[in-house]
């Protein structure tokens, strides 16, 4: 017996022992270049409510309320929080403040809930900051879409977990200029010129963009991801307009953000693969911009995920455009023929009854910004165009950028746990009275190509199979190609290029297609859309075929 109750009570020890262990919550400095994954979330318990007669599930409450910060200021707080909701789809526009000055908040982890107006759970997620320098005011924008007949009443964006890094000596190296709002008839896009002052260059950067109105209201904005943004150099980028509540904005602030999927990528000779051994765009008179470059494989491997960006800027050097996107394979020593897809020149609006700003004139003919063989970075000459319509000049759209604070290093890293703030309110609807916006067309340009190379990769096939030939104009807009297949075995597509050159020998336009099934060991034609800057006669053409990923299912 005695026997007996000994180890009883020693065993109530251990487990009193590990009972204590596992309440602590011991915190271990986070490594400054570890990535993130969102925490885990419990199992959501569905509950059913009536929307317009008909059932639907939302999910109940899985956490309980946090305890209210009645004392201690979380260091990490939202300045500003607005919901815009657009039938089924909603967008989240918030401001975020790192209120430390000498610390960076790490790997910031925010809990997105919305709510009806009877408190029932129609939406829940979890998003991270990367960084949050010193004293920063960064923007998240952020956009969900929920079953139809759900109406959101309320969002709360809640701090959930951090940490200050005392220690950490970096700053903000990404900063935006010139942001504006280009307007398509098909299409509306927030640009900027993003620049990043590192010998890095950044991979996976989230742009985010909150736009205003003149009583300094949100009124809309969006976000995009940046494939890739390299060192010590500039770069047009755009992000579509997700939501957009009034016609006229006042002015955009974009916010860039290096985030748990970014890599940094040091100089190196891999910049040196690909040459750039010719290249023009052009702006037409019905204001379609195209062109493309000759590029060339230096190496003796397969370069795969070539990636391009291509930025239009106008006379006072605002981005108009900005296309980028990849050329999938360049083989040994291949040089290949690239030509941009086809795109409408975008303008900008004012209204009549505001006054446009004193903008500023735009600079001489800039100079080239290539510096070796690191970006290939090239700067086409200003040129004027025949315009459609030219009107008085735009309302300049103005930044207010936040300053990155100090970098100081005392002690070591803490975690913080903030409570929820709550206070949106959806947007006012737009001013139907509001007169019609008049168009501005940009009168000259200039052209930046930058050509960041791909890795070395491998395929199933040790050459490029497709030869295109015998190209011709059919019409003024479109052009005729003969793409042989050297296979044995039918190709799902292709991609074909089209330059156009003058009798200069200099290219004034282009174009590109993806092809349909090419059929094995014959030839197929293909019609490619084409724009080109100046008349059609003594014009001549040059086309290239390759394959897509997608063609045999490639890697």
């Amino acid at each position: 017996m005695k026997n007996y109750k000994f180890y009883s009570a020693r065993a109530m020890i251990v487990l009193l022992i590990i009972s204590l262990m596992t309440g602590c919550g011991f915190t271990t400095v986070g490594d400054p270049t570890a990535t993130s994954s969102a925490p885990t979330l419990p199992p959501a318990q569905p509950t059913i409510i009536m929307v317009n007669g008909t059932p639907q599930v939302v999910y109940g409450e899985q956490f309980q309320t946090p305890t209210a910060n009645l004392q201690d200021a979380n260091p990490v707080q939202l300045t500003e929080l607005k919901f815009i909701q657009n039938g089924t789809k909603v967008t989240l526009f918030a401001k975020i403040r790192n209120t430390v000055s000498d610390a960076i908040a790490k790997d910031v982890f925010f809990e997105i809930y919305a709510r009806d107006i009877n408190g029932n759970r129609l939406y829940q997620d979890t998003t991270m900051v990367k960084y949050i320098f010193p004293q920063e005011i960064t923007g998240l924008s952020h956009q969900f879409e929920l079953m139809p007949g759900f109406v959101v009443n309320n969002i709360e964006l809640r701090v959930m977990s951090g940490v200050l890094d005392h220690n950490l000596k970096y700053s903000q190296p990404l900063e935006i200029t010139m942001p504006s709002l280009q307007k398509t008839e098909s299409k509306s896009t927030f640009t900027a010129w993003l620049e990043n002052s590192d010998p890095y260059t950044y991979t996976q950067v989230r742009l985010n963009a909150i736009a205003y109105n003149k009583n300094n209201e949100i009124i809309g904005g969006g976000t995009s991801i940046v494939d890739f943004v390299p060192h010590k150099d500039k770069i047009g980028v755009s992000i579509p307009v997700e939501a957009l509540s009034e016609r006229e904005i006042a002015w955009v602030e974009i916010y860039p953000w290096i985030t748990q999927y970014s890599a940094s990528l040091q100089a190196g000779k891999w910049w040196d693969t690909i040459e750039v051994k010719d290249w023009n765009f052009e702006v037409n008179g019905s204001m379609q911009f195209s062109g493309g470059a000759v590029l060339q494989n230096l190496s003796k491997h397969l370069v795969t995920d070539t990636y391009y960006i291509i930025t239009l800027s106008d006379e006072l050097g605002r981005v108009v455009l900005s296309d980028t996107g990849y050329v999938d394979y360049i083989w040994p020593e291949e040089e290949i023929l690239f030509a941009s897809a086809l795109q409408d020149v975008p303008f900008t609006e004012y209204f009549p009854d505001t006054s446009p700003s004193t903008t500023q004139e735009p600079s001489a003919t800039p100079q080239a910004r290539g510096f070796g063989g690191l970006a290939r970075p090239m700067s086409q000459d200003t040129y004027p165009i025949e315009t459609p319509t030219n009107t008085p000049e735009p309302t300049e759209i103005v930044e207010t950028p936040e300053p990155p604070g100090d970098d100081s290093t005392p002690e070591s890293p803490t975690d913080e746990t903030t409570s929820p703030e709550q206070t949106p309110t959806p947007t006012a609807t737009a001013d139907p009275n509001l007169p019609e916006p008049i168009r501005v067309y940009p009168e000259r340009f200039t052209v930046d190509l930058i050509i960041v190379p791909g890795e070395f990769g491998s395929s199933q096939l040790g050459y490029n199979p497709l030869s295109a030939s015998q190209a011709a104009l059919t019409d003024d807009n479109q052009a005729r190609v003969s793409v042989v297949n050297n296979l044995n075995i039918d190709l799902q597509n292709a991609v074909i290029y089209v330059l156009v050159y003058n009798k200069d020998g200099q290219i004034v336009g282009g174009g590109q297609h993806l092809s349909e099934t090419i059929k094995s060991s014959s030839a197929t034609e293909v019609i490619v859309p084409v724009a080109y800057h100046g008349d059609r006669e003594n014009l001549s053409l040059k086309a290239f075929a390759t394959l897509p990923k997608e063609a045999l299912n490639l890697p």
